[in-house]
């Protein structure tokens, strides 16, 4: 059965790294924004985090 996520890292893990990476807002906001592209329209494809500019 093929991976249930159709992006790399997966969805979970995306927003996992970004609740690390940033504060709460900005986490939600990459976290919903990705859930938003993970549908049956989407291809998926390799999308890491954004690099955190502001450290």
């Amino acid at each position: 059965m093929p991976p249930a996520c159709r992006f790399t890292p997966t969805c979970s893990e995306y927003a996992a790294q970004a609740f690390q990476e940033y504060g709460f807002f900005r986490a939600m906001q990459l976290s919903i924004w990705r859930i938003l592209r993970c549908n049956p329209l989407s291809r998926g494809f390799d999308d890491p985090l954004p690099p955190n500019t502001k450290g």
